[in-house]
């Protein structure tokens, strides 16, 4: 059995590296490409700076950049190159680690088939891309296994190793702070009833002395086990919390989870972070106008909250239908609740040996996707939910697992071990189908979310003047998506920024191709035919522009520009006119290079 499961893993773990390389030079085409720059810039100034000299904008947290720092190179693309190859290496380890997990919890087929599961529809779709959602995905699930066990049986060193994952999970990403009350919570709660049960027990046993006395302590250790899990995690990241403190003045202090989260888009928590540079100090604004639960359930009525949650909860219960996780757990809960109508006494017997669990998993769950619910409307994706679904497959294979290895006798003989190698069977032949189409297709495929995503952070990078990794992004775009307008138009803007007119001229006749009734692009391409002077084919665009949008202002100056130069001054008169009334400030702009209008009389 060790052999065969050992060469399958070899195999597999060929096959996810080999999926993963093909990702990398299919999809991964660009730094902007997956969200990767922010994280690329990041480990960047990390390397520069020093381990304690850099931590960020407050909005990435430092481990993984960090982590990518140490492969750091001068040469801008073999660094992006090398931080690639580093994520797909630590993607197999934090596989490995989850993998350890369940083959010491699991049975051996049901171990396999969480692994594969979690290996195809959560790692691999981001196997090559720089970012921290694997490693928060893997250290999540390693600190909600370890909560689970800690608030059955606390133990001193499970607490310590609570306390270390806890630390090295925050420093990944803020949102595993959530976990920490609940689970202070739940512990404090078992601290009360244990010692309510103890005390009656103490007392029961004096009343009757040859009643054997029940063991005592355990509500104080407990409570030491609470103490020593906040106190590792505390001296975990003290370091980045101290940093916090002296440039913020604030301990805990994250972009999105101090600000971002009170905000109702993310058009609004851009703004306010450009506004006030909140990555480099706290905003020096009016309380008011800080984003903020005190100031968000101000000015928001409880219907408008309600709104939010029910659009967030059905956004995502429709990006969980979109994942390809969701087959998996529906099965899984499919047999968990056959298994539980069969055999209802074992069923609940193991809720109640495992009650603390179950009920500290639940409580946890539910929080977590309302906070996901609630924050979707800033931030839109699947990959808040993602993390959720290690924890459930394994919750649900554990259970699965045991409760069909108490399946009762039925002939033939060993039915239990039938049922239990058929679901887990099962469970493989669907993974390891999800792995030969998803190699085919999202793994290598881009979808329309990912093609937009790469497009705004390239486009990003052109209005920071970043035009070389735009012009990459914007090439990238293009190559996975040759009909993708804007890309078309960007590449026109940057090329007429660096003065390439005939360059520009065939990008923005493309895009204009593309949607012809886009005014800002129509406007681009006759700015593109003025500049390179061929203003006989320039006016008749600029004159399409503004009349699909009369209120263009950048239209009306480049038409009133390329009527004057034209020598159509009468026209150029009554564009300057309607400039006037559209932009006070760019008709302003206008007379300083020539002034179509006639001086005022006195």
């Amino acid at each position: 059995m060790i052999w065969s499961l050992g060469a399958f893993w070899l195999l597999a773990g060929c096959g996810y590296i080999a999926a993963a390389l093909r990702q990398k030079e299919r999809l991964n085409l660009s730094a902007t490409a997956g969200g990767q720059m922010p994280y690329l810039v990041y480990a960047q100034h990390a390397a520069g700076d020093g381990l304690f000299g850099h931590f960020g904008d407050r909005n990435r947290m430092p481990l993984v950049p960090v982590l990518l720092s140490l492969v750091h190179d001068s040469n801008w693309e073999q660094f992006v190159n090398r931080a690639s190859w580093l994520v797909i290496a630590l993607s197999g380890v934090f596989l490995s680690a989850l993998a350890l997990i369940a083959y010491r919890n699991l049975s051996p087929l049901f171990a396999t088939a969480f692994t594969l599961i979690v290996a195809t529809t959560v790692f691999a779709p981001q196997a090559s891309f720089v970012g921290a959602d694997p490693a928060y995905y893997a250290l999540f699930f390693c600190s909600w296994w370890t909560m689970s066990r800690l608030v059955e049986r606390p133990t001193t060193f499970r607490a310590i190793t609570l306390g270390l994952l806890l630390g090295l999970t925050y420093l990944t990403k803020a949102s595993i702070l959530l976990a920490v009350p609940i689970l202070l919570g739940v512990l404090v709660l078992r601290i009360v009833l244990v010692r309510r049960t103890e005390t009656g027990r103490a007392a029961h046993a004096a009343a009757t002395p040859s009643n054997q006395v029940p063991r005592v302590g355990s509500a104080g250790r407990t409570a030491s086990a609470a103490a020593v899990t906040l106190i590792v995690f505390l001296t975990t990241v003290f370091p980045y919390l101290h940093n916090n403190h002296e440039r913020f003045g604030r301990y805990f202090y994250n972009v999105n989870t101090t600000f971002f989260v009170w905000c109702d888009s993310w058009a609004q928590a851009q703004r306010f972070a450009e506004k006030y540079s909140i990555d480099r100090q706290f905003p020096n604004a009016p309380p008011e106008s800080i984003p903020g639960p005190r100031n968000y359930w101000r000015t928001h009525s409880w219907e408008q909250v309600g709104r939010r949650l029910v659009y967030g909860l059905q956004t995502l219960g429709r990006l969980a239908a979109e994942s390809a996780s969701l087959k998996y757990l529906l099965v899984l809960a499919a047999c968990a609740g056959v298994l539980s109508i069969i055999n209802p006494s074992h069923a609940g017997r193991m809720i109640k040996d495992h009650r603390w669990a179950l009920a500290f998993s639940i409580l946890l769950f539910c929080a977590y996707l309302i906070a996901y619910a609630w924050y979707v409307v800033v931030a839109y994706g699947d990959r808040f939910i993602l993390s959720l679904v290690p924890p459930a497959l394994f919750a649900f294979c554990a259970y699965v697992d045991r409760m069909a290895r108490a399946m009762p006798s039925l002939p033939p003989p060993r039915t239990e071990h039938s049922v239990r190698s058929v679901l887990s069977v099962l469970l493989i032949l669907l993974a390891l189908g999800e792995a030969i189409a998803s190699a085919g297709s999202t793994w290598i495929t881009p979808s329309a979310t990912f093609l937009r995503f790469y497009y705004d952070e390239s486009h990003d990078e052109l209005r920071r003047g970043n035009l070389e990794e735009a012009l990459r992004g914007m090439h990238g775009v293009l190559t996975l998506d040759p009909g993708f307008a804007a890309a078309h138009r960007d590449l026109g803007m940057i090329a007429l920024a660096q003065g390439r007119y005939a360059d520009a001229i065939p990008s923005l006749l493309k895009a204009v191709s593309l949607e012809p009734e886009r005014a800002d692009v129509q406007n681009s391409l006759g700015s593109a035919l003025l500049q390179a002077g061929r203003l006989s084919e320039a006016i008749p665009i600029l004159e399409r522009a503004t009349a699909l949008d009369p209120d263009l202002a950048p239209a009306w100056y480049n038409l009133c520009g390329a009527l004057f130069q034209h020598g159509e001054r009468e026209k150029a008169r009554v564009c300057a006119l309607r400039l006037e009334q559209v932009s006070p400030e760019l008709a302003r702009n206008l007379r300083a290079v020539f002034d179509p209008l006639p001086p005022q009389p006195p």
